[in-house]
């Protein structure tokens, strides 16, 4: 089965409910993390995730590929597949609807988190769980290091039918004890007996790994049905104390009487035996924009500084906002860091119709991915945002209506870079792949909808890996890719960047709706 990419040709009504009946994965589901090493070469490494791949007989089972760094480039011939145990899958397990790298143990190696949000547990059907990969000299291995379930070995919460838990996830140090921490959801919960409501579990590291029994759960103070709390996480110093703050996306929660408007809420002093929220924002208030039915804020996160303030700062994606009679164009809200946290004093919102952003406003869904890093190895953060209905036209940047020989959501990435005096001060920049990016425009590929921050080469100027899980591998439909673009000083490059599917030299072949892609590590901030 297809895993369903909300598009405008459907329309952008009920996009989570469609999203939980076509299949349990992560497509919405950005992460950030604090390590990327799995083999402690001090170079970036990459977990890609097919969560839609069929195994031998088992539709859906799922597979991650994990491509190594050779000190300049991914060295996909060196990738390594990871899957769930021969004896153990199953049909729907959506192994690598989230994929993570954090040092749990804190050994110095990367530890592979892998989301498999299709998981039956006994009897309750995609109740989910996820595994750990510890990573070594010569990166993760196969079979799990360990196995986690909610209610299980002393795991907060309990597994139910439906909840989708290791749908998204995190890793922070988020009690400054040197060990690396997980924050996994279940944005289909039933909290209160509000179905769908969502709820995130934080998992804190040891020495021996992740430790389940000291593991807190976290819900919404007043949940309803359909918040979909947990669909995304992100994890950012928001209030510069030096412990990581956990960022969480709700976009199916109501705001007023407009039904999926969306949320997010922030959580602060997350040591083992409490948690905070330490804020909440939507766009009622002093966000700018305001809240409209199935605008979804909060589908996306992505945390950067982008002012240089020693602050990181967030962006909320806004994918269905409508623009100028457009609907759904897209927008990104962003939220400044400060001594007190995340604040709306100063909030921006970046728009194709924004000063200083660049690309044509369209039907674009300009938000639905966004990525932190450091693009130029300035001082400052930058963000990618994801806009993957893009139409390329044949100057790259006009609508479909308009130009001949123009592909139909094609997809593209716009970033915005960092600067001390941003947004006065500020640039951007495009890309699709209608040159020199590597590849070429197809009709709904999506690029885009997937992005991931990782440092190859060791540089200090991080690589962009762009998902596009729609693309067409010869006449596989739906068999997923995903293009690198180059860190530099003058900032991202199309010009040497380079692709991969499962056409080789990655391990395994392209299938129909395989969706390589579908779910990225993204070593952001």
């Amino acid at each position: 089965m297809q895993a369903f990419t909300f598009s405008r040709r459907i329309g952008a009504l009920a996009v989570l409910a469609l999203l939980a009946a076509a299949y349990p994965g992560s497509v919405g589901a950005q992460t950030q993390t604090v390590a990327n090493d799995l083999n402690g070469d001090g170079n970036g490494d990459l977990l890609v995730g097919s969560p839609l791949e069929d195994l031998g007989k088992l539709d859906q089972a799922g597979i991650v590929h994990a491509i190594y760094s050779n000190g300049d480039t991914l060295r996909a011939a060196r990738n390594r597949a990871v899957s769930r145990p021969r004896s153990q899958r199953e049909d729907g397990d959506s192994f690598g609807s989230s994929v993570e790298i954090v040092d749990v143990n804190n050994d110095g190696f990367g530890d592979a988190i892998v989301g498999a949000s299709g998981v039956s547990v006994g009897e309750a059907a995609r109740a989910g769980q996820i595994t750990v990969h510890f990573g070594s000299k010569d990166g993760i291995r196969k079979r799990p290091d360990q196995i986690i379930r909610q209610g299980i070995d002393g795991a907060a919460g309990a597994g139910e039918t439906g909840d989708l838990f290791g749908f998204s996830s995190v890793g922070a140090d988020f009690n400054g004890d040197g060990f690396g921490d997980v924050a996994v959801s279940a944005p289909y919960e039933t909290v209160a007996d509000q179905q769908w409501a969502g709820a995130v579990t934080v998992f804190y590291g040891s020495a021996n790994g992740l430790d389940p029994a000291s593991s807190i759960e976290l819900t919404q103070a007043a949940p309803e049905a359909g918040d979909n709390f947990g669909w995304v996480l992100a994890a950012g110093d928001f209030d510069g104390n030096g412990l990581a703050d956990l960022a969480v996306g709700a976009p199916g929660e109501d705001v007023g009487n407009n039904a999926n408007a969306g949320a997010v809420a922030i959580f602060g002093d997350l040591g083992s035996n409490s948690a905070q929220q330490t804020g909440g924002f939507s766009q009622a208030g002093a966000v700018k924009e305001r809240p409209e039915a199935n605008d979804l804020f909060g589908f996306a996160l992505g945390v950067a500084d982008l002012n240089c303030d020693g602050h990181d700062d967030l962006g909320v994606g806004v994918p269905n906002e409508s623009i100028g009679g457009i609907d759904p164009a897209g927008m990104v809200n962003v939220l400044l860091g400060s001594s007190g946290g995340l604040t709306t004093a100063g909030n921006k919102k970046l728009t194709q119709r924004s000063r200083r952003v660049a690309g044509t406003l369209g039907y674009n869904q300009f938000g639905a991915a966004l990525a932190g890093g450091n693009f130029d190895g300035d001082k400052c953060g930058d963000l990618a945002i994801g806009a993957h209905t893009t139409d390329v036209g044949s100057d790259g940047r006009r609508l479909c209506s308009n130009t001949v020989g123009c592909v139909s959501e094609a997809g593209a990435v716009v970033v915005v870079y960092g600067h001390k005096a941003w947004p006065k001060k500020s640039s951007s920049a495009e890309f699709s792949q209608r040159g020199p990016v590597a590849g070429a425009p197809e009709a709904a590929d999506f690029f885009g909808r997937t992005l991931a921050v990782i440092d190859t080469n060791g540089d200090g100027r991080d690589e962009l890996v762009v998902g596009a899980p729609s693309e067409d591998i010869g006449n596989r439909r739906d068999a997923g890719g995903i293009t690198v673009l180059i860190g530099s000083r003058g900032g991202l490059t199309g010009a040497g960047s380079y692709g991969y599917s499962q056409a080789g030299p990655i391990k395994g072949k392209p299938e129909r709706f395989d969706q390589f892609g579908s779910s990225l590590l993204d070593g952001g901030s």
